[in-house]
């Protein structure tokens, strides 16, 4: 008989252990009830069927009170040892899991560092002290290929469609306001904000990789056509060159400030609908299987779970 009690305690499992444990401390159903955030006819089940599966009478319950039973009162002290035991256990396998290793190659928009790359991936190397985080600087076009040709792992990058981004899966980060860029000689270069509609019969400056999808989207959208000529600048460090040449100007992700040159105007724009934002995200090759990128993407999405968007400022 008391072989037969023993191996049905075995069987009886962790979440009704804590609750008999909970109910013996406060002898009130409700109390006990709340203390576990499940209803007390819930409860009032799981010791019913605990009780049924070990085979003895654990509490006794009258209108007035419940008690332990003497049977009750003996395990009790067993029962609080298993779930100490089991407690134990899971932080052991949580210590382990933390402990993993690897390598994850990220690239990183060199502008951008701050605003996404430098305080997530502090907090990640102390979190994860085993796994090898190596970084690379880039401008977008440079960081998708590596990204497309396997060179690196996850790299951050713009949410829009371009070619091959078909590979990849996105995962958003937040939105980052778009600003206004020229040349200090140009006639809104004294200007703190201006509103879009002030920007007819201006020379637009694309930047001639996959930042002119969403620069020449923005203009398209508030109807610009009176603009005189569309010039291309090669990247974001012609930028400068192609803007002063021109006296022309372009719209930019705020993050641009972070380049600390005082040959740009930056101006930051009165309008807030969607149009004036770019999705931020990081982006990994779909047939990439290295297990640290869902870990590192975790850990992104609770730096971030709070941030809907970013301006950077002056």
């Amino acid at each position: 008989m008391i072989g037969r009690k023993i191996e049905s305690v075995i069987i009886v499992k962790i979440n009704e252990i804590r609750a008999f444990i909970v109910l013996a401390k406060y002898l009130n159903y409700t109390k006990a009830a709340d203390k576990l955030y499940i209803t007390q006819p819930t409860l009032s089940k799981i010791i019913k069927r605990m009780e049924d599966n070990i085979g003895v009478k654990l509490f006794v319950r009258t209108k007035r009170s419940v008690e332990l039973t003497e049977i009750g009162k003996s395990l009790l002290c067993s029962f609080q040892q298993i779930i100490e035991i089991y407690d134990n256990l899971i932080n052991e396998v949580e210590k382990y899991t933390s402990c993993k290793t690897g390598e994850l190659k990220i690239g990183m928009l060199y502008y951008a560092i701050e605003e996404y790359i430098s305080r997530p991936v502090k907090i990640f190397r102390k979190k994860y002290p085993n796994i090898k985080l190596s970084l690379f600087s880039y401008q977008p076009n440079p960081l998708i290929n590596d990204l497309l040709n396997d060179k690196i792992d996850i790299g951050l990058i713009f949410d829009i469609n371009f070619e091959k981004s078909d590979q990849l899966i996105f995962h958003k980060i937040c939105k980052e306001k778009l600003i206004i860029a020229t040349s200090p000689n140009h006639w809104i270069a004294l200007r703190n904000c201006i509103s879009i509609a002030e920007l007819q019969d201006e020379n637009i400056v694309l930047i001639d990789d996959v930042q002119k999808i969403f620069q020449s989207k923005f203009f398209k959208s508030y109807n610009n056509s009176k603009h005189r000529k569309i010039i291309l600048a090669e990247h974001i460090d012609t930028l400068k060159f192609t803007l002063q040449e021109t006296n022309g100007l372009t719209v930019v992700a705020s993050h641009i400030r972070n380049m600390n040159r005082n040959n740009f105007a930056l101006i930051d724009i009165k309008d807030d609908d969607d149009n004036c934002y770019i999705d931020m995200a990081f982006a990994y090759k779909k047939n990439n299987s290295n297990p640290i990128i869902p870990l590192f993407l975790a850990h992104i999405d609770n730096e971030f779970k709070n941030v809907k968007s970013i301006c950077v400022n002056n």
